[in-house]
């Protein structure tokens, strides 16, 4: 957005003098900037876009062209009264983009002929990679249950959410975020009955506006406050609309008119004009039933409204006012079946998108744009794993489309995806939310990331915001460099979580894990046994305190009544509670024995290592010093590729027995093996690749398959379906897929692994980034294997692999034109280096 001051003094009968624009306040999708006049009147603006524009002249501006006759990018107008500052808000510009501002003004008669100009180029956008959803302040802030609250962020980026219920003093609640609590705005206001709806917006002056429904005595009232300091003033001086309403929308023109939107018994939009109410447009049809509006203007000034037409088979319809009338969008209902809850955003190119609950697929999320001439899905229709509720759709600074919503296939719990470019991923964790949530707002902050309202039912139904953020986290990384010396960082024996170096029988990761000391004696137990009366009848307990911030951490409470045996009670996950109490699920005299103990796990611990293993098994081989380094290091680091000969077999009968016993070996030390099998890119006979799997199991039980030269094509994906299928539901195993490259998102439904890069590491892997869409997987699917790579190159990549969210890593010296057939010099340092890779 962009904030525009103005102010100044004028002369009698002179044009207006105008001083240059200051640009302050700058992020990735908004700009304050700073403007002075010497008259009071009109100011205008135009943003111009790109580096080669072309300033028209005052008149031009205040057409919002440029110089050629072409519209503006941006425009808006504001009165200004003399030597007053005026603000001027302008919202969603594109990120990393130059913009030239155009600034005229008069004095309201005078126009002044010329403009000044000034550049900016706004910031890039967040980087959210590794980003994830953080409350802000507190969950459920809202006194009491609020259905509708309403999101919406000041120019200095401060988020405020209006919220059902009036307060003591003022007509309707609205809180503002300030330090780490909500804290109410607007003091005092016009008398009435109770609010409720209350739909909040800041108009491009700055000022925050209040739209409500306030149920009387007598009859119901819709309103719109303005509020001037303290105080919420009643904006036109009396109600703009009577009766029993169910939807509202608010929304501002380019020269800050408040539109309002509102459906009761008929479908109404409104605007207050030199301090009057009026229509805009001629009334509508009575027969027309309505609901979930949304009313917003598109880039170029005019007003859109996106509706479920339920007079029209519950279909989504946008519509859009001409000047005259309101216009269909497209086809008036134009979706195939029904279309609940539309949410409509328009793309930082002025391209409409609408978001809805699709009925043609089972209550999935869609997303359409209009292309000019219809309506055409972004993605695939029903994108959803299953089915939603509420989208809310909003663009990032970067022209990335977002939709939030209720998640179906995980309890109701909220849910963000955005679009990739050719499919629809995850941003953050799924099911995010403490319980079932109603998204009600989805802005993007300053620096392009996103804010999430919602109505919040795992908090008592109130309000929640929250943010998507990169999380401060406690790694077992960070404890070992905080807790061993340098040289025995080098040692996994010493350093690694099940290694004991004390010899106490406490591991390092149960002391990381509860907190314990590093080194030397526990004198504190971790957990803690109790009984607690529940009814008539008395059970065991067990707490204990636990990392929530550490990623990949989890805690299985296990039962036994023989320690033989244990199954499992309960499992802590990550961003669960820090302090832990369980009750038993069997009474204490029902049991002769019983024992309850805590299992420490973690998923995330460094890198593991996958080595392309295609050198002959002699006598001291590489192969030795993998199940050297397997036999120092947790079970499943260290990973091989077994090559026999392009496959399992050579047609040697005598190559069967080395491999065989390395193989076995390796995996005795606690390292895993993968059979080599070509694919040929899709082109290799079906049943030849799956003789040469079975091959691999029958006659060295590997654990999983190496797919080389997979294809990434949608064409494709049926033949890499059937030898996944083969390989996990008939044989147990893993599937790793190699396309060498960036492949397609619907491929990691075939592949538990895909590697994503192969190729020289100095060449390619310095600016290396994943796809977009890879942040919705862990980075436990993703594989990188750079080559012809220094030792200090290594540690680089090494680094950079674990910032890009990849999970499997091998890098090595050698090069072409076979870079696999030894170990690097290096690999013991690689080794360590992956397991502290954070």
């Amino acid at each position: 957005m962009a904030a525009i001051l103005l102010s100044g003094a004028v002369s009698a009968l002179a044009q207006p003098t105008l001083t240059a624009p200051v640009p302050n306040n700058l992020g990735a999708g908004q700009v304050t900037l700073t403007l002075q006049s010497s008259a009071a009147g009109t100011g205008y603006f135009t943003l111009l876009e790109g580096a080669t524009v072309a300033p028209g002249s005052g008149a031009q501006t205040k057409a919002a062209l440029d110089a050629n006759g072409a519209a503006a990018a941006r425009f808006g107008s504001l009165r200004l009264a003399a030597n007053t500052a005026g603000i001027y808000t302008v919202r969603s510009l594109k990120s990393g983009t130059q913009y030239t501002v155009c600034f005229t003004a008069d004095d309201g008669a005078t126009l002044q002929p010329m403009v000044k100009t000034v550049r900016f180029t706004t910031a890039p956008s967040a980087n959210l990679g590794g980003a994830d959803w953080a409350v802000v302040g507190s969950a459920g802030f809202t006194p009491q249950e609020s259905l509708f609250p309403s999101l919406a962020l000041a120019p200095d980026g401060v988020p405020y959410v209006g919220h059902d219920g009036a307060t003591d003093s003022a007509p309707v609640a609205v809180r503002r975020f300030v330090g780490d609590s909500w804290q109410l705005v607007g003091k005092t206001g016009p008398s009435g009955g109770t609010s409720a709806g209350t739909t909040i917006g800041f108009a491009p002056d700055g000022v925050l506006y209040a739209a409500y429904v306030e149920s009387g005595i007598s009859y119901d009232s819709v309103k719109l406050l303005r509020l001037n300091g303290a105080a919420w003033d009643l904006v036109g001086g009396e109600p703009l609309a009577y009766g029993a309403t169910n939807s509202l929308s608010l929304a501002f023109a380019p020269d800050g008119t408040p539109y309002v939107a509102l459906y009761g018994i008929q479908l109404k939009v409104r605007r207050c004009r030199a301090g009057v109410w009026e229509n805009v447009g001629p009334a509508w049809s009575s027969a027309t039933r309505v609901d979930s509006l949304g009313l917003t203007f598109s880039p170029d000034g005019v007003p859109y409204l996106s509706f479920k037409d339920i007079s029209n088979s519950n279909r989504a319809s946008v519509r859009r006012f001409n000047g005259a009338s309101w216009e269909p969008v497209g086809d008036a209902g134009f979706t195939t079946s029904w279309g609940w809850y539309p949410s409509l955003a328009f793309a930082p190119d002025g391209t409409p998108h609408v978001a809805f609950v699709d009925g043609l697929v089972n209550n999935r999320l869609t997303v359409m744009r209009f292309g000019g001439s219809g309506w055409a899905t972004v993605g695939n229709a029903g994108f959803s794993s299953g089915a939603v509720n509420n989208p809310q759709l909003a663009f990032a600074p970067d022209g990335t489309p977002y939709v939030a919503f209720a998640d179906g296939d995980h309890a109701g719990a909220a849910t963000v995806m955005r679009f990739t470019g050719t499919g629809w991923a995850t941003i953050g964790r799924v099911g995010f939310s403490a319980g079932e949530a109603t998204p009600r707002g989805l802005v993007f902050a300053g620096d392009g990331s996103p804010r999430l309202l919602f109505c919040d039912w795992g908090n008592g139904i109130k309000a929640t915001v929250m943010k998507l953020a990169p999380i401060a986290t406690i790694s077992y990384a960070k404890w070992v460099r905080a807790n061993f010396p340098a040289v025995e960082q080098t040692q996994p024996g010493v350093f690694g979580p099940q290694a004991d170096p004390d010899g106490g029988g406490v591991a390092n990761l149960v002391r990381f894990g509860f907190g314990l000391p590093a080194r030397g004696p526990v004198t504190t137990a971790p957990t803690k046994l109790g009984f607690e009366d529940y009814g008539t009848e008395q059970y065991a307990t067990l707490s204990f305190n636990r990392l929530s911030d550490a990623p990949g951490l989890t805690y299985t409470v296990q039962a036994s009544d023989d320690l033989i045996r244990w199954f499992p009670h309960s499992v802590w996950e990550p961003n669960a509670s820090a302090k832990v109490s369980i009750r038993d699920f069997v009474t204490v005299d029902s049991h002769e024995r019983r024992f309850l103990r805590v299992k420490v796990a973690s998923e995330k611990l460094g890198l593991k290592i996958l080595v392309p293993a295609y050198f002959y098994p002699v006598a001291n081989s590489p192969w030795a010093r993998l199940s050297a380094a397997a036999a120092k290091t947790p079970a499943g680091t260290i990973n091989a590729i077994a090559n026999v000969n392009n496959g399992p077999d050579s047609g040697q009968a005598a190559d069967i027995a080395p491999y065989q016993q390395v193989i076995r070996d390796l995996r005795a030390k606690g390292g895993r093996v993968f059979g080599y099998v070509s694919t040929a890119y899709g082109a290799r006979d079906l049943a030849a690749v799956q003789a040469d799997i079975a091959l691999w199991y029958s006659r060295y039980g590997v654990d999983g398959i190496f797919l080389d030269e997979q294809a990434a094509t949608d064409e494709a994906f049926g033949y890499y379906r059937a030898l996944h299928d083969d390989v996990v539901y008939t044989r147990g195993g893993l599937v790793i897929g190699n396309p060498g490259t960036a492949t397609i998102e619907r491929y990691m439904e075939v592949n538990e692994v895909t590697c994503v890069f192969e190729t020289a590491g100095p060449t390619g892997f310095p600016t290396w980034t994943p796809p977009v869409w890879t942040a919705g997987y862990p980075a436990s699917k993703f594989y990188v294997l750079p080559y012809n790579s220094s030792a200090a190159d290594m540690a680089a990549y090494v680094t950079r692999a674990a910032a890009n969210r990849a999970g499997w890593i091998y890098v090595t010296d050698d090069t072409l034109p076979n870079p696999w057939d030894t170990l690097p010099s290096y690999f013991e340092t690689l080794v360590t280096t992956a397991m502290l890779a954070e």
